[in-house]
């Protein structure tokens, strides 16, 4: 019999329960796992930022949207990358006016410093952070 019972679950780690997986698998911080049009977005707010990225693409106020982009931070020694949720070319604009968009719920330490890092390589790039 386990610490909490003999059927309960607690005594279990979840990776070791039979119908758990790494995608049910309850989040640390609350958010949900959402897929549309073929892209996983961490948290349901992302998915709503990008629904409406993409209905602002279609009417042709944007001219490209970028989902999940790589931006490298620091190449050499220990390489470090971020990956913002969306990079947006606005229509309309000379010169044409881009953004990198990241929807935060939770602020971590790898985070923030990810954020330090940005604001100190690419001073002139906008990074709109939407906070949930």
């Amino acid at each position: 019999m386990g610490r909490f019972g003999a059927k309960s679950t607690m005594s279990r780690h979840w990776s070791r329960h039979p119908r758990l997986t790494s995608w049910n698998r309850p989040s640390k911080f609350g958010n949900r796992l959402t897929t549309l049009d073929g892209y996983t977005f961490g948290s349901a707010r992302e998915a709503k930022e990008y629904l409406l990225l993409k209905a602002m693409l279609k009417s042709g106020a944007i001219l490209q949207l970028d989902v999940h982009p790589v931006v490298e931070l620091q190449p050499t020694p220990q390489r470090i990358t971020m990956i913002p949720d969306f990079h947006v070319v606005y229509a309309g604009t000379a010169p044409l006016r881009e953004e990198w968009i990241e929807v935060k719920g939770v602020w971590t330490a790898a985070a923030k410093l990810k954020l330090k890092l940005w604001q100190a390589k690419f001073p002139q790039r906008v990074l709109r952070v939407v906070e949930v």
